[in-house]
């Protein structure tokens, strides 16, 4: 680095080409101070040409006097309006003043008064100082006072502090009946399920032996199919063989009948299964069911082929 001015570009120094001064010319000043002279007489020519036609013209003199009359009755106008507000002001301040003056001189006056009577003053002070000196007698009956109504409330506070005690007790006891009555409901909820558990097996033995003994129920009391031995066919026989083949179409039909009333009678027997302690209590009315149902399911009478050959 140098005494010469420059400055860092990327972490170099490099020097600033400073301008040379160039001496003054006093001609150029002198040029610029007579160009100002003559710009600010031209203007000040301006101004009283302005004037001057203002002046010698009538129109010009209209409107300067129309302008002075103006401005002279706004003034006048400002100066009333101000005049009539400060008027306004002093009326109202007025009675005020007024009220504040005599409230002045009764003042004044009871001082006067009270200072040309010394000896009522000197009656006040000592009545007073009397007062005083009572207060001062009466500070150990209140200080007695004072200690005795301490005795009382410590004592008071000893009976807060007691029954303080007595609540925080009794607020505990709801929590140990809590916690015991949240032992007895676990207990008997132990108990409950223990028995549910009891009962769905109990259950479950009832309907297996109920179940099955309304199926061997049902078989025993379904009819049994009777092979008949081959007969000679007659003529008759032979017309009336289409309507044995009707009939033989029609009793497959009744088949879906008699097993849903096979599962009637089954969903009976196990409905009334569930409640049942024993196994011989559910399986009686299920026997006694599945009995009813299969007379039920007799198989119906086929009709003659002589009357529907007479239809014919």
């Amino acid at each position: 680095m140098s005494d010469k001015p420059g400055h860092f570009e990327k972490g170099v120094w490099v020097e600033d080409n400073t301008v040379p001064a160039q001496p003054v010319n006093g001609e150029a000043v002198e040029k610029k101070i007579s160009e100002a002279t003559k710009a600010v007489i031209a203007s000040i020519d301006h101004a009283r040409n302005v004037t001057h036609n203002l002046v010698a013209t009538e129109e010009g003199k209209q409107f300067v006097e129309t302008t002075i009359r103006d401005t002279r009755s706004h003034l006048q106008n400002t100066f009333d309006a101000i005049m009539k507000r400060a008027k306004a002001e002093l009326e109202h301040a007025k009675p005020v003043l007024e009220k504040t003056k005599a409230d002045l001189d009764r003042k004044v006056a009871a001082i006067d008064t009270k200072a040309i009577e010394p000896a009522v003053i000197k009656a006040e002070i000592s009545k007073k100082a009397a007062g005083l000196n009572i207060k001062s007698v009466d500070t150990e009956a209140i200080k007695a006072e004072l200690e005795k109504k301490v005795a009382e409330l410590s004592r008071t506070k000893a009976e807060l502090d007691k029954k303080v005690a007595e609540l925080e007790a009794k607020a505990k006891e709801p929590e140990k009946i809590r916690a015991e009555l949240e032992k007895k409901v676990a207990d008997l909820n132990k108990k409950v399920a223990e028995f549910a558990e009891k009962t769905a097996e109990s259950v479950k033995a009832g309907i297996a032996p109920a179940t099955a003994a309304a199926e061997k129920a049902l078989v025993k009391n379904s009819p049994a199919k009777v092979k008949s031995k081959p007969k000679a066919k007659t003529a008759a026989a032979k017309k009336a063989q289409p309507a044995k083949a009707k009939a033989t179409s029609a009793a497959p039909r009744a088949k879906p009948k008699v097993a849903a009333k096979k599962a009637k009678s089954v969903k009976a027997t196990v409905a009334k299964a569930k409640p049942a302690k024993a196994q011989s209590a559910a399986t009686k009315p299920a026997r006694a069911k599945a009995k009813a149902s299969s007379s039920k399911t007799a198989p119906k009478k086929v009709k003659s082929p002589a009357k529907k050959k007479g239809k014919r």
